[in-house]
C-alpha cells in the first residue's frame, strides 16, 4: 500500500485519480467540497485562525 496524501479540506486519505495525470490523487470523501477534485502538490492547508468574537 502506498502513502496516500491527505485532502487539505477534510483530512481524509486521497485515492488514485481515475482520470487526469498519471499517479494523480483526488479526494474521495463525498462529504468534502473537494470530492473528485485533483489534490495539488502544495504545502498542507493550515487551519484558519478564528475570527473576532464580536
Amino acid at each position: 500500500m502506498s502513502d496516500a496524501p491527505l485532502c487539505p479540506s477534510c483530512g481524509q486519505p486521497a485515492s488514485v485519480a481515475l482520470a487526469g495525470p498519471e499517479h494523480g490523487w483526488e479526494c474521495r470523501n463525498e462529504a468534502c467540497p473537494e470530492f473528485g477534485q485533483p489534490l495539488q502538490d502544495a504545502e498542507p492547508a493550515r487551519p484558519e485562525p478564528p475570527g473576532p468574537g464580536r
